[in-house]
Formats: C-alpha cells, sequence, structure tokens
C-alpha cells in the first residue's frame, strides 16, 4: 500500500513541475462522463460514470487522477465506486475524496491505482470510475459536469512518468415537479369553477329583482 502511495504522491509532485509546451495537444487518454438518466428528479441517486479510455501511451497506464467538477447547490456527492481492471491485479488503492471549494463549486478528487509492479499498465479497454450524486434541487434545468483537460486530468504509465488526459463535459436533465404543476392547474379550474358559480348565481338573483320590480310596475 504504500508502494501505491509513493506513485500517487509522485504524479502529484510531477503537477508542480512545468507542464511540457506539447502537452495540450499530446494527450494519452481519453475521459468520458456519462449519467446513468437524462431525466433525473429532485432526491433520485444518480450514478455518473467516469471512463478513461483511447490510451495512446504504448507503456500502459498504472494510476489515475482527475477533478470532476459538479455544481453543490443542485448535487451532493455520495460514493465512488471503482472498476479496477483485470490486469490490476494485487493491492489497489482509491483515494477518491470530495470538497467544495472556496469558489462555490463541487470537486471529486478520483484517485486510485495499482501497487505500480511492471507489466499491469493498461493499454487497451476501458478504466471506469462510478461517481455517486443525490440530486437536491435544480428543478426544470439542466446541470454540467465537467472534467478539464492539462495539468488536473493526468496518470502514471507503466515506467512511472507523467502523462495528460483530454478533458470532457456532460450535462445531467432535472425533471419539473409535476406534483406542483397539478397541484396549481388543479387549484386553478376550482378558482374558475366557484367564479362560474358566483356569476350565475348573481344572474339569478338579478333577474329576480327585476321581475319584481316589473311586477310592483303593473
Amino acid at each position: 500500500m504504500r508502494r501505491i502511495s509513493a506513485y500517487l504522491c509522485a504524479a502529484a509532485f510531477a503537477l508542480l513541475s512545468v507542464l511540457p509546451a506539447d502537452a495540450a495537444n499530446d494527450y494519452a487518454f481519453e475521459t468520458m462522463l456519462t449519467p446513468s438518466t437524462d431525466d433525473a428528479s429532485v432526491g433520485d441517486i444518480v450514478t455518473v460514470e467516469c471512463n478513461v479510455y483511447g490510451i495512446t501511451d504504448v507503456n500502459g497506464l498504472i494510476a489515475i487522477d482527475t477533478t470532476v467538477e459538479y455544481d453543490p447547490a443542485i448535487l451532493e456527492y455520495q460514493d465512488t465506486e471503482v472498476l479496477f481492471p483485470e490486469l490490476w491485479t494485487g493491492d489497489n488503492e482509491n483515494l477518491t475524496r470530495a470538497e467544495v471549494g472556496a469558489d462555490g463549486k463541487g470537486r471529486v478528487y478520483l484517485s486510485f491505482a495499482n501497487d505500480g509492479r511492471p507489466g499491469k499498465g493498461v493499454t487497451k479497454g476501458t478504466i471506469t470510475a462510478k461517481l455517486q450524486f443525490r440530486v437536491k434541487s435544480g428543478e426544470g434545468t439542466t446541470t454540467k459536469l465537467r472534467i478539464y483537460s492539462g495539468d488536473s486530468t493526468f496518470a502514471l504509465n507503466d515506467l512511472g512518468e507523467t502523462v495528460y488526459g483530454r478533458g470532457c463535459a456532460a450535462d445531467l436533465p432535472i425533471a419539473e415537479d409535476i406534483t406542483i404543476k397539478i397541484i396549481i392547474c388543479c387549484a386553478s379550474v376550482a378558482v374558475i369553477l366557484v367564479t362560474a358559480l358566483l356569476c350565475m348565481k348573481n344572474r339569478k338573483k338579478q333577474k329576480k329583482v327585476k321581475n319584481h320590480i316589473f311586477i310592483l310596475h303593473l
């Protein structure tokens, strides 16, 4: 376990160095965010898959470190499950954590790795982490989740070198609360009916008054 942490620390230390000039155009892998639904409701638990794929580094990846940004006013982070690749036998470590920054943005810091033994670098397929969020609010809106490219999305290859990945974004639509609409609709219909009944009652009264006046006049 100490060896895994050492690799993750080495990756973090690499961020303090100067980013290669061609890093922005030379990504070693792609990322994709995929919500489990496109019609979430307030109170739902939504799973968002974070996939690392399209690995171009010939040495393969043994550690992943990236950040998923979200709106904490709408989503509340719950947990993360990492589906470790079959090639990553032995000890694996998941150091994922989440926090809301001083800027008001929520961030899930995905950080997981293999034990760093040679020959376990993943070069094919997909490395997946499943993030769970509870929908707190945002009826009738769409909230965005985002991974940024560059120094906030990186990995270690089988040689212990830091490589960078391309970011992505995903939209999560949140349905309107139909219950409230039904209540408002029913209330509107009730008001219309009451108003109509009052109008009919008033007309009857006016008609009676007119008939009474007509009789007296005769």
